[in-house]
């Protein structure tokens, strides 16, 4: 009886020893599958890179994007890739790249899709209106009045939200919500999107030490009135005033370089080719006019009031308004050139602009406002001593993985 019992465990046990043996190697095998996937699949990605990288090097040395580089194809590393592009325009396009490997019949892939812009300031005054520097918060609100009309692609690091009439020629890009009626929008419309990693920036080096400079004069403040003419470069360690009706005229190229704040009063008028580098706030009154090719630094806000015009948009007439404060444009301006603010860019009704706004926050834009593109309103390349973003390079807005 014993004897029987005995037989009858080990049976059993033998039978347990095997079941967990088929079951152990069983599970084996499978992982030892799904490694050997996870490592083509692997090869697949990085053959779908190199495709993508090899196609990024193209497309550096050509000037038009709107035309790219044919479709690529091509054995690489035991598979082969092949590259496709679609949103082509000048200087932005968005490239898809597929890496492949065929193992025993059967085809594994992976897929990666970038998009691109093109380095320098030039490249982004082509097509886009309005560009984010860095800063901003998606759960702020930039809002549009009626009847704003925007000739370019849009980039804002916040919320957008459109009204009555208005326009967008060219792609919306909002780190927030698109609210509103987006009829109006041409192109792209993207909610949530991600913002670009590089970004122009502000360089201050020049300015700062023109204002060192103008801080070792002694102190004193400046009013310019009736008819006078500059030329050449003026320091002034106090501030500096343009009174009401004065007739400020240029010989040549004229700068004025003051530790204080800068006032232009209504009614005056000033010539072309002037520089003011200003330590304070510029101040611009109501009713007047500035001539073309000027540039408006102030350490602090610049402020634009009603009825004036600066600028013009023809062989490099425009003017740069720069600060790493606010701008502040009030109603009825015919202003031409670039916008930088690294803080915020508040804009009022009926604005006639050519050219292109760089800030962190472009708050708001007033009713029956114009915003147009102007590529030849500046030497953009020209000013990279001021704002700089380098030329030439491939700038990645987004990078995914397409399943």
């Amino acid at each position: 009886m014993r004897k029987g019992f005995t037989l009858i465990a080990a049976v059993f046990v033998v039978l347990a020893l095997a079941f967990l043996a088929i079951t152990f190697s069983t599970y084996i095998s499978s992982h030892s599958r799904l490694a050997v996937v996870n490592y083509i699949c692997q090869d697949a990605f990085c053959i779908a890179e190199s495709g993508l990288e090899l196609y990024l090097k193209e497309l550096g040395q050509d000037d038009d994007w709107s035309s790219p580089p044919p479709p690529l194809t091509r054995e690489f590393s035991g598979g082969m890739f092949s590259v496709t592009t679609t949103n082509e325009s000048r200087r932005r396009i968005t490239v898809l790249s597929t890496g492949m490997i065929t193992i025993e019949g059967k085809t594994y892939t992976r897929t990666v899709r970038v998009a691109a812009n093109a380095g320098g300031l030039q490249s982004l005054a082509q097509e886009y209106i309005a560009y984010y520097t860095g800063g901003g918060n998606s759960s702020w609100v930039t809002s549009l009045d009626n009847n704003v009309n925007m000739g370019g692609h849009v980039l804002v690091n916040s919320s957008l939200e459109l009204n009555l009439n208005d326009t967008i020629s060219g792609d919306a890009f909002a780190a927030g919500d698109i609210t509103g009626p987006t009829s109006g929008i041409t192109g792209t419309v993207e909610p949530f999107a991600q913002m670009p990693d590089e970004v122009p920036t502000l360089e201050t080096s020049y300015f700062d030490s023109q204002l060192a400079t103008a801080a070792t004069y002694p102190p004193g403040d400046k009013i310019y009135s009736g008819t006078q003419n500059l030329s050449g470069t003026t320091y002034i360690n106090g501030n500096v005033e343009i009174a009401n009706s004065a007739n400020i005229t240029i010989t040549g190229v004229a700068t004025l370089v003051a530790t204080g704040k800068f006032v232009v009063n209504n009614l005056a008028t000033v010539g072309d080719n002037l520089t003011v580098i200003i330590g304070g706030k510029i101040d611009v009154k109501n009713d007047l006019t500035v001539g073309t090719i000027g540039i408006w630094y102030s350490g602090e806000n610049i402020e634009v009031g009603n009825n004036v015009i600066i600028g013009g948009t023809d062989d490099y007439e425009g003017s740069r308004f720069v600060t790493p404060g606010n701008i502040t444009v009030r109603n009825n301006c015919l202003l031409d050139g670039l916008f930088y603010a690294s803080g915020q860019v508040s804009i009022g009704n009926n604005l006639d602009y050519s050219g292109m706004i760089l800030t962190g926050y472009l708050k708001n834009i007033g009713e029956n406002a114009i915003l147009n593109l102007a590529p030849d309103t500046l030497d953009w390349n020209a000013i990279g001593e001021i704002v700089y973003r380098e030329e030439g390079e491939i700038v990645i807005t987004r990078w995914d993985e397409v399943y």
